[in-house]
């Protein structure tokens, strides 16, 4: 199999990225750069409904079908790979058998667990989510990514699409979503600019400092 025919892009870093690649890799794929964030969902939870609309997110956003290659054959920058497909798969575990300050303890050892597991830049899909049943009507979610990906802030941005996916399916009415830029057009506007422009801008702008 031509193996390329699995990838959708190359293209360079973005300077911050290329940061946290390097101290990933200096630290052995290190938990430096682990986000996690932990949240209650109340109500009915339809698990099949959930994968699905992170899988739809992740089909919508390439950056979540990215790898990170610190070394690619004739450049000497790393580049960000990303793939046509990546299939999510949701871990789930029904904790409602356990008394709450046994949920409580399992989930905070699990997020240490998932924590230390730390992500292959080169390899693996840079977010995992985890949903912990504590109740018939109760769910923990740990939601973990590589900041590599993306920032808080974006992260607001993708739990809000995600909560707009899910209401479709159970609606079955379509949702407008707002057009989506590639993370790719971002590097080439980086790349474009005039570097000893900025650098005078920044030089007079900062002269009274």
């Amino acid at each position: 199999m031509d193996h390329t025919q699995k990838i959708q892009n190359i293209y360079p870093l973005s300077h911050m990225q290329e940061g946290m690649l390097f101290h990933s890799f200096l630290q052995d794929e290190g938990t430096a750069y682990i986000e996690q964030s932990v949240f209650t969902i109340k109500g009915q939870l339809h698990l099949d409904w959930f994968q699905q609309s992170v899988q739809s997110i992740i089909d919508r956003h390439d950056i979540f079908r990215t790898v990170f290659l610190p070394h690619v054959a004739g450049l000497k920058e790393p580049r960000q790979v990303v793939l046509r497909d990546r299939s999510f798969q949701l871990h789930a575990e029904d904790l409602t058998e356990m008394p709450e300050t046994d949920q409580t303890a399992y989930i905070n050892q699990f997020k240490e667990r998932d924590r230390r597991k730390g992500f292959n830049l080169q390899k693996d899909m840079l977010m995992r989510i985890s949903l912990f049943k504590t109740a018939p009507e109760k769910h923990v979610c740990v939601w973990s990514h590589h900041h590599i990906l993306m920032d808080g802030w974006c992260l607001g941005i993708v739990l809000q699409e995600f909560m707009q996916l899910y209401e479709s399916i159970y609606t079955g009415e379509s949702v407008p979503l707002d057009p989506v830029q590639p993370y790719s057009a971002y590097i080439s506007w980086l790349y474009d600019q005039d570097k000893d422009k900025a650098k005078e801008y920044w030089k007079n702008y900062l002269t009274d400092f």
